[in-house]
This record gives structure tokens, sequence and C-alpha cells, in this order.
């Protein structure tokens, strides 16, 4: 307990809680995830990470998308991130300069398609998407083509390799 008479926190876990219960913050919270906006004013560094950490800590059941400005940026929070909520934090990632089309070892294009897919799969826990505004902006494979190219296998099946 500190001299003001408050407790102070002794983890990351209890200062997230803290803020969450700061006057004025539960209207952000419920504003927020109830589809309205919100603005928490003069937070920066890493007070942003913290106040994004509280908001979905709120409602771990919904996906979170956090939008920052450049890739860098984008890295950074992603990483201050992780060290404040339970949740896996995914960087969806954009390509610094246009990739070659025809390039099978492009990391970025299989991350980008598999955070897309995670978006669509139901039956996974929500994810807490960060990202930068040029990732964004870049395209991403249509719904309807990215089922056409998507096959299941199982143990046990044949198919012809020209299929295939």
């Amino acid at each position: 307990m500190s001299r003001s008479g408050r407790s102070v926190p002794k983890n990351l876990t209890e200062l997230r809680a803290l803020l969450a219960e700061a006057p004025g913050f539960s209207g952000v919270i419920k504003a927020l995830h109830s589809g309205d906006s919100a603005a928490v004013d003069g937070a920066w560094g890493s007070v942003c990470a913290l106040s994004i950490a509280a908001i979905v800590a709120a409602d771990e059941k919904r996906a979170h998308l956090v939008l920052l400005p450049s890739i860098r940026d984008a890295e950074e929070f992603a990483e201050e991130f992780e060290g404040l909520t339970n949740n896996p934090v995914h960087l969806f990632p954009a390509w610094e300069s246009l990739p070659d089309a025809n390039d099978p070892g492009d990391t970025v294009a299989a991350t980008r398609l598999a955070l897309v897919r995670r978006l669509l799969d139901h039956h996974r826990a929500a994810p807490v998407m960060v990202t930068s505004l040029p990732a964004i902006l870049q395209p991403v494979p249509s719904r309807e083509s990215s089922q056409k190219a998507t096959r299941t296998l199982k143990s046990g099946d044949e198919l012809s390799l020209d299929e295939f």
C-alpha cells in the first residue's frame, strides 16, 4: 500500500486491472465494445499498449485490431503489448517493397494469408492483431479465391498428382 492509501501493483497484470478501474476508462471500454468510438487522451509510449491491454482484457472473446501508422510502430507496439496481455498477439505484416508474385518462400504473404484465415475460423480463440496502415492497404486474396485454392488432406486420402 502506498502513502496515498492506494495499493501498488505487484505486476503488469495488476497494473492493467487498475487502469481498467480508473475514472472514465470503463466508459471507453463500454463504448468501444458496443461499436462506438472513444478516446484516451494524453497516452503515449507504453501507456498506449497498457490501455489496449485493458480494453482487450475486458472482452477476450472478441477479436481486436490495433492499427498503427507505420510498419516500425506496429512491430514495436506488438513487442510491448505481448508482455501486457494473456492473449496471443499476431503481427499482420506489410511488404516493404512489392513482392515477387511467384516467390514460394515469401514469408510475409504466408503470414498474411494465415492470419486472414484465422479471422475466418470461428472455432479458434479470438485474436489480437496488430498492424500498420501500409499492411492494411495491401491486398489479400478474396474469401472465395482462398476457399477455391484450399484443399484439406487427411491421412489415407488419395489424389492425382496432376490434379493436386
